[in-house]
């Protein structure tokens, strides 16, 4: 995948229970791998790196309904 990821949050459907939820801003710059909020491990693979997370603001997109979707500020 190419461009920046801050955060993910993978649910089992809808609003269902959360089954992985890596924060990579949340990291400290350089780190190579950490552990979820989901208790998932995590480990950056060929040119993946964490940096220093640039100022915001932030938003949340949710896809709750085919063809449509909601951002939610931080």
């Amino acid at each position: 995948m190419a461009g920046t990821v801050y955060a993910v949050e993978v649910r089992n459907g809808i609003d269902g229970t959360v089954v992985a939820n890596p924060n990579f801003s949340g990291q400290k710059p350089g780190a190579t791998s950490f552990t979820d909020t989901a208790g998932r491990p995590w480990t950056l693979n060929g040119s993946a790196l964490i940096t220093a997370l640039a100022p915001g603001p932030w938003f949340r997109i949710d896809q709750s309904v085919i063809g449509g979707t909601d951002a939610i500020p931080f």
